[in-house]
This record gives structure tokens, C-alpha cells and sequence, in this order.
């Protein structure tokens, strides 16, 4: 057998190391990832996780290059206070910046076109006029969303990659998204998701200017004299117009996630989920019991967290009438739903097929499109990098 001489060898093993170091070195200075001490080496793999060609989606724009129409935003951004708005050497997110700059170029293809689906506003005190122009995906928007983002997230305790693709979905991270029924901003929140949160709000507040964590520190000095906002529509631009954005539609956003999340904690207990699925052969120990939450969570944007868990809960009878036992695949929303309605299909049911053919289209599309989003950006970036891993799986 050929060997290579033991000097070989070591030459090799020592440039090997030496090329190592000199990519470390280069990502570290690069810039490329803004990431706090505790997630650096985390963002330094992620670096490496790339997909080709995908720098055009990830740089920011000039503003030189985008035009009077497009810089609106940019130019109201300027009286946020810089510790939003600059670039931080740490923060509190989990996840790298260029998610949302990834996020903001793709949700409109074109973006030199005006969009319906976008919003201009008068003052916070209006209803939004359709047709604006796409923001520019300058460093100073971004950087001025992902701070908020990163502060609020962290204060309030809501997970962070878990939110990304429904943003990527409903809003694409842009601050004037308008929704067909005026669901507003960057959170896309209707007359109702409003109110509800508005519910919250006091107690959220208390807890924020209480609160001794650096984030919620930041975050005091803009909600010391904020009161809850109106949920109707004459009043919707107070969550489109900056710079009471990004803060405004990001805070309604987590108050609302927390909302849904307490509502199907207390459900599931009360419908003894766990010990169903238990019994139709899917222990506690066997899935992530926090991912089936998410999988609620998610359903409830669209269809409400009392009915989400109902609908788990209907789900269960069905299986355990059919005599079927559980798998993990049951709960996978990644998979293609079958329109068969054959009596063989039904027995062999999965959630996702269940939601389809029992609650509203709207439901199961909501679904399946923000799963569609999580892939994208999994595409784009190693799985777990700005989406959950197994998100809407168990």
C-alpha cells in the first residue's frame, strides 16, 4: 500500500490548520454577521451555510440608488435614537441580520414598483392609502427592525427564529405592509388582534419598565409614556408610520404570541392532549412537545387558539375511531396534503389533512404558505439558522 512520507503528512496537516485559521480570521472581520458573544461561534458556522449565489439578497441597498419614493421610511428612521438604529457589536438575537435583509428583498420581486399589498400614511392618527412604493432595504432600516426585534423578543421572552416565518409570510419584515382587510404593518394585525392585545397591554408595559434585563432597559424610555392603541381603522397607521415603528407593530406582535401561547397551554392541559396522544401511541418523550406548540401557535394566527387546540382535540377522536395509531408524520405540515377524500384516506388522516378538510381554506393555506417560507429560508441558510429546525414537525 502507498503511504505518504511522515514530512508530508505533517505539511499537510499544518497548512490545513493555517487555511482554517485564515477563513476564521476573515469571517471575523468581514462583518458579514452581527451576532452577540454568547451566538458567535453559533453565526460562524452559519456563515459557512450559504447557499450559491445568495449575496445579491443579502447586501443592503444604497439609498442613492433607490429614489425620493422608496426613502420615505429611511428619512423618518433618522429620529429614532441611534441604540436602534445603529448597528450593535452584541445583541440579544438569536439570529443573524441578514434574515431579515433576505426576507425584506424577497417578499416583493420588484421592488421599484408600487404594491397594493403596501401602505402610505398621512400621520399615525390615519387609515393607510394603498399603492405605496417598496421601502428601501438600506442598513439603516434594517438594522433599526432586527434591534427592535432582537430587544423585544428578548425582554419578553418569545422565541425569535420561531416568529421569522410568519413575518416572512405575512409582511416580509416591511414596516408599511398592508394586509386586503387592513391588517397592519410589520405584525399584520387586524381590528380584533389589536383589541385583544390591548388586553395585555398595561401588564406588558409593567413588566418591561420593571424589568432589570438590559433589553427591557432599551426598550423603557420609548414605552414610559406609550398607551394602548386604537384597533380601529381610522387609526390603523399607528402601525405603519415611523419612528413609532418598528417598536409599535413588533411589541403588539409578541404581546399577541404570549396571548396565544398561555390560551392553548391552559387548553391542552384542560383536553388532556398529552395523555391522549399517549394512548394513541405518541408519549411525551417520543416528539418536542414545545414544536406541537409552535404547530398551534401557528394555526392560531389564522384560526384562533381556543379552536386550534379543538381542533387537535377533534383530531385525536378521529384517530382513535379509525383504530389508527400516531406518528410523527402526522404532524409534519411540510408534507403535501392529498385531496382524495376516499374512506382509505381519512383513516390514514394526518393533522395537516385534517385541517384542510375541516376548517376554513384560508386556515390550512396560512399554514402551508408559512411553511413554504421556512423552507426558503432553510434553502437559503442552514436549517435552524433563521427558522426553527422542524418547524411546523414535530
Amino acid at each position: 500500500m502507498f503511504r505518504l512520507p511522515k514530512y508530508y503528512i505533517l505539511i499537510f496537516v499544518g497548512l490545513s490548520v493555517l487555511t482554517a485559521y485564515g477563513i476564521h480570521r476573515a469571517r471575523q472581520s468581514s462583518g458579514f454577521f452581527h451576532s452577540s458573544a454568547n451566538n458567535q461561534h453559533l453565526n460562524e458556522i452559519q456563515f459557512s451555510s450559504l447557499s450559491p449565489g445568495s449575496n445579491q439578497n443579502l447586501q443592503f441597498e444604497e439609498p442613492s440608488t433607490c429614489g425620493a419614493e422608496r426613502l420615505v421610511l429611511e428619512e423618518k428612521l433618522r429620529a429614532i435614537s441611534p441604540l436602534f438604529r445603529d448597528e450593535r457589536s452584541q445583541t440579544a438575537t438569536e439570529f443573524p441580520r441578514e434574515c431579515f435583509t433576505f426576507m425584506m428583498k424577497r417578499k416583493f420581486q420588484d421592488l421599484q414598483k408600487r404594491n397594493q399589498d403596501l401602505g402610505a400614511c398621512l400621520d399615525s392618527q390615519s387609515k393607510p392609502t394603498r399603492g405605496a412604493a417598496v421601502p428601501c432595504v438600506t442598513k439603516t432600516y434594517v438594522t433599526s427592525i432586527y434591534n427592535f426585534f432582537s430587544d423585544v423578543s428578548d425582554c419578553l421572552e418569545t422565541p425569535q427564529r420561531a416568529q421569522l416565518p410568519e413575518i416572512f409570510t405575512l409582511s416580509g419584515g416591511h414596516l408599511n405592509s398592508l394586509g386586503a382587510d387592513l391588517e397592519a404593518g410589520l405584525a399584520q394585525l387586524n381590528l380584533t388582534s389589536i383589541a385583544v392585545a390591548n388586553l395585555q397591554f398595561v401588564q406588558t408595559k409593567n413588566q418591561i419598565l420593571s424589568s432589570e434585563k438590559a433589553s427591557c432597559q432599551r426598550l423603557a424610555p420609548r414605552l414610559k409614556n406609550m398607551v394602548a392603541l386604537s384597533s380601529q381603522e381610522s387609526g390603523r397607521c399607528a402601525f405603519l408610520s415611523v419612528p413609532q415603528n418598528p417598536f409599535v407593530s413588533i411589541l403588539y406582535l409578541n404581546i399577541k404570541y404570549l396571548q396565544d401561547r398561555q390560551l392553548i397551554r391552559e387548553a391542552l392541559q384542560s383536553a388532556e392532549i398529552s395523555t391522549r396522544m399517549a394512548r394513541l401511541g405518541l408519549a411525551v418523550g417520543d416528539y418536542d412537545a414545545a414544536n406541537l406548540e409552535q404547530i398551534l401557535i401557528t394555526l392560531a394566527r389564522s384560526a384562533g387558539a381556543q379552536t386550534s387546540v379543538l381542533a387537535l382535540s377533534n383530531y385525536l377522536k378521529r384517530v382513535e375511531s379509525n383504530g389508527k395509531k400516531l406518528v410523527l408524520s402526522d404532524f409534519d405540515f411540510g408534507k403535501s396534503q392529498a385531496q382524495d377524500q376516499s374512506v382509505d384516506l381519512l383513516k390514514s388522516e394526518s393533522f395537516p389533512g385534517f385541517i384542510q378538510r375541516n376548517l376554513q381554506k384560508k386556515v390550512s393555506d396560512y399554514l402551508h404558505q408559512v411553511r413554504l417560507h421556512a423552507d426558503q429560508l432553510n434553502r437559503e441558510f442552514k436549517e435552524g439558522v433563521c427558522s426553527p429546525n422542524s418547524f411546523l414537525a414535530l
